[in-house]
């Protein structure tokens, strides 16, 4: 989830998505859910819709609706365990390796014009660090996109092919 106006998401049952929904189909499958209740009120969301769209076989979309009573920092994020690097604006490549030892690169599309990209390697020292330890190696990665321009009412869209 987005870290708004310096503020993440809040711990517990209370600061859930709303209005969550699915659709599945053959060929895609849509998810569609409020966030804007998984902040405090400090955060100053008036509204946040999130979508995400699976076309099987061919690409993951995540988009992003908002308004904000307060637009003064807004940054994205995402977490995988592979060291992603932007290959050229707009465009950030995932190292994968299948099962079989086959490079296949994934690439994650997003608006460069709108939004500055760091990645950072996220250290996994804490004793509640074993199951991800256990289940995804010993090293994550947390893409940070953040907003060069934060804007009250703004959409956001990543493609990750």
């Amino acid at each position: 989830l987005p870290t708004i106006n310096g503020i993440t998401q809040s711990p517990g049952q209370k600061y859930g998505a709303t209005e969550v929904s699915h659709q599945a189909k053959k060929n895609r499958s849509t998810m569609r859910l409020d966030i804007s209740q998984a902040y405090p009120s400090e955060a100053g969301i008036n509204n946040y819709r999130r979508s995400l769209t699976l076309d099987r076989g061919k690409q993951v979309t995540v988009e992003d609706h908002f308004e904000l009573s307060v637009a003064e920092a807004i940054t994205h994020h995402l977490m995988i365990i592979f060291p992603a690097k932007v290959t050229q604006p707009g465009i950030l490549t995932i190292p994968f390796e299948d099962g079989e030892g086959r490079n296949r690169d994934f690439t994650l599309n997003y608006n460069a014009k709108k939004m500055e990209v760091s990645v950072e390697k996220i250290p996994l020292t804490a004793p509640e660090d074993q199951g991800i330890i256990t289940k995804w190696g010993d090293t994550i990665y947390r893409i940070n996109f953040e907003m060069k321009e934060p804007m009250n009412k703004d959409k956001v869209r990543f493609v990750l092919k």
